[in-house]
């Protein structure tokens, strides 16, 4: 988990590294890859789309809307909260087992 000097501020690497990923790909095959997450991605705001998450610890802007940018910034709440919630079925392929070997 990456802090920030300012202490209990977890800070979100992973979109950071999203994006680079969405811009490097943009530069190579424009034709394939647009210039956002989002257009690379339309589905994401379906409403019927089945959902890959998996439940998080109570964050701290719990309370706004989950498709704003409010939501997203918030930070995990302590003592951390955490329900598992019920199972549900994701679509994808997934490894259940990956073995590394030295060459």
């Amino acid at each position: 988990m990456l802090l920030s000097l300012t202490p209990l501020k977890y800070r979100h690497p992973h979109i950071a590294l999203a994006a680079l990923e969405v811009y490097v790909a943009n530069m190579v095959m424009p034709d394939k890859c647009n210039e956002t997450w989002l257009q690379n991605n339309p589905d994401f705001l379906d409403e019927n789309r089945i959902t890959t998450d998996i439940p998080f610890p109570g964050m701290s802007n719990d309370v706004e809307d989950e498709r704003t940018v409010a939501n997203w910034l918030g930070q995990p709440t302590t003592p951390w909260t955490y329900d598992s919630g019920d199972s549900k079925a994701v679509k994808g392929t997934f490894a259940t087992e990956i073995y590394f070997t030295a060459v």
